[in-house]
């Protein structure tokens, strides 16, 4: 928890790199197939647009996970082959429209079907990211951005393994595949209401799927403000379903004897510490792990046209009154009372998907304006 940083007495300093380049660089060369459809009716009070697409993206550009015995840490290359395939659908209605109102209600749905096709060297996987035993990895024939992280040892009914001395959970040695980072779908509602002179609209968005990484979560499982270790009111308590090793269990003497029993070992207040946050527990792995999906008041937007009779004495041609409201609500599923699922730390390419390494919250923002065409 603590850190040398520059200038230090005065004194500057230069840190180098920790990402190689690549002089064998290509471009990335995407070829897509799209068709599609716009209908119009009832003098447009109606209307759908729809399209089919087809995308393959050659050689991304991307930075990746390399052996630190490198020197470095990541080195930028031409990742594989990708496919993006799906249907994008806009439709608008206008249920009601006379002289002094008009409500006009929009949709827009998006399913994008994601596979790595081909990766580089012909390997089967690639990671692209890790962070406290999580993995943001590539598998050729899945979803790109599969998040792997780790999990507990379970014995052949899924009872699962706690060390005999303190009733902690084994971790195992190979990391399980939790899910994708991409939506199965999104989808956008607008409703527009035109009242004479006022203008009321707000936005909806709704993301279905897929998972992040969140720092955030983490660090609510460090400091015990995480829903999760309330658990048992903070008192001692055993893992539920969970199972210990045998000590007269013997494979090859004693067979007919069970391997695991049941457990007894409390997590004490001692362990509690040890069984929700170090990197090695894998309930503290997995907490780090948490659903994208969201339910969001994107914006509301209200505006007043003066009247053009109040403006005809001045060079004015138009002139609005605005107020603005933007994120103002966000439902997400119960494994999320954290953090915005939209928020990132880790830029802004493929690598954004992973999650979030704990940002501050996203804002909920206010603004008026006057707007004046002259």
């Amino acid at each position: 928890f603590s850190g040398l940083n520059f200038p230090l007495g005065g004194v500057g300093a230069f840190e180098k790199g920790n990402i190689i380049g690549n002089p064998k660089l290509t471009p990335e060369i995407t070829t897509e197939k799209e068709i599609g459809t716009d209908i119009r009716l009832f003098q447009s009070r109606l209307t759908l647009d729809v399209a089919f697409y087809n995308k393959v993206s050659d050689g991304q550009i991307l930075s990746v996970v390399i052996p630190p015995s490198s020197g470095f840490a990541n080195q930028i290359i031409n990742f594989g082959q990708v496919q993006n395939k799906g249907i994008e659908i806009g439709a608008t209605i206008i249920p009601v429209k006379n002289t002094n109102f008009q409500w006009a209600l929009s949709a827009t749905y998006t399913k994008n079907n994601n596979k790595v096709l081909d990766l580089p060297g012909e390997t089967p996987e690639l990671v692209l990211r890790t962070i406290y035993g999580t993995q943001l990895v590539a598998i050729k024939g899945k979803p790109i951005g599969v998040l792997r992280t780790g999990d507990y040892v379970t014995d052949s009914l899924g009872h699962v393994v706690v060390n005999a001395t303190n009733g902690i959970p084994k971790g195992s040695v190979d990391k399980t595949e939790v899910g994708g980072v991409l939506p199965k779908f999104v989808l956008g509602l607008t409703n527009d209401f035109k009242y004479k002179n006022f203008d009321f609209s707000f936005v909806i968005d709704w993301r279905k799927g897929g998972f992040l990484y969140s720092g955030t979560a983490d660090l609510h499982n460090f400091v015990g403000n995480a829903t999760g270790t309330t658990y048992n009111n903070r008192q001692p308590f055993i893992v539920p379903n969970s199972v210990k090793d045998n000590p007269f269990y013997d494979a090859v003497n004693n067979p007919n004897v069970p391997q695991y029993v049941e457990n007894d070992i409390p997590i004490t207040m001692v362990n509690v510490n040890a069984y929700y946050y170090p990197s090695s527990a894998p309930v503290s792995e997995r907490d780090r792990i948490i659903p994208r999906d969201y339910l969001k008041l994107r914006d509301i937007s209200l505006s007043y046209t003066i009247p053009s009779k109040f403006l005809s004495k001045l060079p004015i041609e138009k002139a609005s009154l605005v107020l603005t409201g933007r994120n103002l609500l966000l439902f997400t599923p119960s494994e999320n009372n954290f953090i915005d699922p939209e928020s990132t730390s880790f830029g802004n390419d493929l690598q954004s998907e992973f999650g979030e390494f704990r940002t501050g919250p996203t804002v909920r923002s206010f603004t008026g304006s006057i707007r004046i065409n002259f």
